[in-house]
């Protein structure tokens, strides 16, 4: 028996659907640029992002750190696409240089694994922790 074509649900809401292609392409330019704009990059694991002593290092690093949370695969994505994410971790540099925006950004891509951020900053590791 033919299925019924009155028989449709039809949503009554009226909320438009995020555009997420393009908020991940902002996302991916946003990541590209901090790359060119700061020297430093840092790989950070946080548990909670949305917790007040994140929203306080944030204070305290505004104008010399820029952190990035979203998915790994867009982040890596910026930093080097998936061929040379791939190519790093089995470290075949030369496969790997291929899909980079900057030399050795698929070595980092590679390590986004769990709970992590991006931290691109004006100041080393030493200063930042402090």
């Amino acid at each position: 028996m033919p299925k019924s074509k009155r028989n449709k649900v039809v949503s009554l809401t009226r909320t438009q659907k995020r555009a997420t292609r393009d908020a991940k392409a902002s996302l991916i330019e946003r990541i590209r640029d901090a790359v060119d704009a700061y020297p430093f990059l840092h790989l950070i694991s946080v548990s909670s992002m949305r917790n007040a002593s994140m929203q306080r290092v944030r204070e305290d690093l505004k104008g010399r750190a820029r952190f990035f949370f979203g998915k790994n695969r867009v982040v890596a994505r910026a930093l080097a696409d998936r061929n040379a994410a791939a190519a790093a971790a089995a470290n075949d540099d030369q496969n790997a240089a291929a899909g980079e925006y900057r030399p050795s950004l698929a070595r980092v891509a590679a390590l986004l694994r769990g709970p992590v951020g991006v931290c691109f900053a004006t100041v080393d590791a030493k200063e930042l922790q402090e």
